[in-house]
């Protein structure tokens, strides 16, 4: 999965993400292995994050916020959240600094610090994010299993 996710073709990123954001939902021991697999899975998410453009490109962001949220949570109180984070490249100078614009051309550690840490988004609204990415993935887990 990681090598299809450092895939030059962004065609093949959107199925490999619902796969993988299926699978950390499934089931706890599976997260277990994306949290200890962390470096290599949020790195790769990084390399693709700027590629990523247009409406395809927004929605394949959500399913990328949504993926490094659950690792991360899997991860609170460990004590690794500043090791993950730093994964997703350099401090933002501050929530809300104009480096770039959330989900056009921010990077991937300003958009994740702006939607899950700047409290800008409600339980709620997370939760029907992730109701929605999970009726997405469910078609998209089991079309990525048939083609491999």
């Amino acid at each position: 999965m990681i090598s299809r996710l450092r895939s030059t073709d962004v065609k093949k990123i959107g199925p490999t993400l619902k796969a993988l954001g299926g699978l950390v939902r499934a089931h706890d021991d599976i997260l277990c292995l994306a949290v200890i697999e962390a470096k290599s899975i949020l790195g790769a998410l990084k390399d693709i994050y700027p590629r990523l453009k247009g409406e395809e490109g927004m929605k394949i962001k959500e399913d990328i916020m949504l993926i490094i949220h659950r690792i991360m949570n899997a991860s609170a109180g460990s004590g690794n959240e500043d090791t993950l984070k730093s994964f997703l490249g350099p401090i933002t100078s501050r929530l809300g600094a104009e480096t770039g614009r959330p989900f056009i051309d921010a990077p991937i550690r300003q958009d994740y610090e702006v939607v899950f840490e700047g409290g800008e988004l409600s339980d709620e609204v997370v939760g029907k994010l992730e109701r929605f990415q999970n009726e997405r993935a469910s078609l998209g887990v089991s079309r990525f299993f048939l083609r491999t």
